[in-house]
């Protein structure tokens, strides 16, 4: 059909569609990228160019000249077996060494994989697809494969994975379930700000004694089990709200937004977030406010993934100089404002590490575990100290602060306290880790 179409179309205009298609491939490769919300429209820029190049047919220049060269056939025989490896064998180095594996480790594994596809094309899809024989076994045989790799997915599926596996045993040790008091929404929070309901959790005691509200970036909800124990065992009300990756600063905002939410809600690009929640936890009337936040992550220059950086200024530049001097203004300011609310516990920083630390067993029987990764406790002190010389500036009766890192680092910064594993991520506490500071919180929420 298409050949027989592309007859009645002169070469100039074939080749004009190929040139097109071409540089829709192009386009998608240098602008799509993870920030772009694909698949969606996105995906019709390298769909329709594909489509392009393939209507165009032989009698396109580019398609009968440069196309047609023998490595780029080469390629395009084997490109299905190639699209099927290269994925698990990417994904796998990143699980095996806890992290992206360096360039040249990837360039590795997609060496490897081109090999493997050419094995897969010349081993098999070959003879199965171009020799003669009885197609009813070919099809039977293959059929059968499917149904049995299907039952071994289904069944992993049910059993909720192959529990005997070392890493699956090591994985699923010792989580402690929560005793929290019923989560309910948090009432009155739309008529301030609609965006913030979602990101807004309560645990409302019965009989509350007292009410303690966490404001924060995503570190609350870390924190946020210790919380929820104590608010079950002393009836205390516990309110959460959590605005992710956005500093708990008054008249700030975020200066680059890294992420596709960032993109979708933006609720921390217009300054007036942070006062829209602080009119709200004064309605409240709480006998304690908990701030806390990744302040580490907006004053120091650490590496790209896990760097944020806010301003005050319409046209703020994302820089760790303009954060921290954001942070020094506005930072007097947020803890003024909630110390006439309330008692303010300020978290200080905590550590940042340079990769997940890997506590699973081997994935692999000769493969053991990655190193555990954590960080020198005088690099984390350097990574602290512009955050750290703010908050010595500020100071009050109402005022409080808390440094969970002493329990952790003295030399190294641990991941692992008296067994207890302490990072979920690169940042972000385990729910058995923040147990672990749960009669220290209590004396600060009593005292």
């Amino acid at each position: 059909m298409i050949r027989k179409n592309t007859r009645e179309i002169s070469a100039a205009k074939l080749n004009i569609i190929s040139i097109l298609g071409i540089a829709l491939i192009l386009f998608s490769v240098v602008f799509i990228n993870r920030d772009s919300v694909f698949p969606g429209w996105w995906a019709l820029l390298p769909t329709l160019g594909a489509a392009f190049v393939i209507f165009a047919g032989r009698e396109s220049w580019i398609n009968h000249r440069i196309l047609s060269n023998k490595i780029l056939v080469f390629i395009g025989l084997m490109s299905y077996p190639l699209y099927l490896w290269h994925w698990p064998l990417l994904a796998y180095g990143r699980i095996l060494l806890n992290g992206t594996p360096a360039v040249e480790i990837r360039i590795l594994l997609v060496l490897i994989a081109v090999l493997f596809s050419w094995l897969t094309y010349i081993f098999f899809e070959k003879p199965i697809r171009f020799t003669n024989g009885n197609g009813f076994l070919k099809t039977a045989i293959l059929a059968l494969v499917m149904c049995i790799l299907g039952g071994t997915g289904l069944s992993c599926y049910f059993q909720e994975g192959f529990v005997e596996r070392d890493v699956a045993a090591v994985s699923g040790r010792g989580e402690t379930i929560i005793r929290t008091n019923p989560l309910s929404g948090c009432r009155g929070i739309d008529r301030y700000s609609p965006v913030l309901f979602s990101y807004c959790s309560a645990y409302l005691s019965p009989r509350a004694k007292k009410t303690v509200v966490l404001w924060g970036d995503s570190s609350t909800n870390a924190w946020a089990p210790a919380f929820q124990e104590i608010g079950f065992d002393k009836e205390f009300n516990i309110i959460n709200i959590s605005h992710l990756s956005c500093p708990p600063l008054l008249g700030v905002k975020k200066a680059k937004f890294n992420r596709n939410q960032d993109k979708i809600f933006k609720y921390c690009s217009d300054q007036k977030t942070q006062g829209q929640v602080v009119d709200w936890i004064a309605s409240l009337k709480p006998d304690a406010i908990v701030l806390i936040g990744a302040w580490n992550a907006y004053s120091y220059g650490i590496p790209d993934a896990y760097q944020e950086f806010m301003t005050d200024k319409p046209d703020g530049k994302p820089s760790v100089e303009e954060s921290l001097r954001t942070m020094s203004i506005h930072m007097p300011e947020t803890l003024q404002r909630l110390s006439q609310i309330s008692k303010v516990i300020v978290f200080k920083s905590w550590p940042i590490l340079s990769a997940a630390p890997n506590y699973g067993g081997a994935r692999v029987a000769y493969l053991r575990p990655s190193q555990i990764v954590g960080i020198d406790s005088e690099l984390f002190h350097k990574q602290s100290k512009p955050v750290e010389t703010v908050f010595q500036s500020i100071t009050g009766s109402n005022i409080r602060y808390f440094d969970p890192s002493k329990k952790i680092c003295n030399g190294d910064c641990l991941v692992t306290y008296d067994g207890t594993r302490i990072f979920e991520d690169n940042y972000h506490i385990t729910k058995d880790g923040s147990l672990l500071f749960r009669d220290e919180i209590l004396q600060l929420i009593l005292n």
